[in-house]
């Protein structure tokens, strides 16, 4: 997959962006991507190991027929959840005060 590209010339003057060096909206973006990709694939995993199952194995049809809407709702959850997580992140975490030099530099009363 693309990684995250490095902040252009307008982005960087978001603070946040310039201190990191990566757009952090894209960088926000990438982790639900990811975390959207090897969730639906853990519930497919998840769907098949029922299907081989000797007891739930019995429900194949039923397993079939159900699984679209548990992804549905899977999927709901997590765009729910993830937009609270962007919000959250984007104010508490990537976020640079104005006063912090976006470069990282230690004050020289520092060194």
């Amino acid at each position: 997959g693309a990684g995250v590209e490095m902040a252009s010339s307008t982005e960087a003057e978001n603070p946040s962006n310039a201190f990191f060096g990566i757009d952090t909206t894209q960088f926000v973006e990438q982790v639900q991507d990811a975390t959207t990709v090897y969730s639906k694939d853990g519930l497919k995993e998840m769907h098949a190991i029922l299907k081989e199952d000797s007891e739930t194995g019995k429900f194949g049809a039923e397993l079939d027929a159900g699984f679209p809407q548990a992804e549905a709702k899977l999927m709901k959850v997590l765009d729910r959840n993830f937009d609270k997580f962007e919000l959250y992140a984007q104010r508490n975490i990537l976020r640079i005060p104005a006063h912090v030099d976006p470069s990282g530099s230690l004050p020289e009363a520092w060194l």
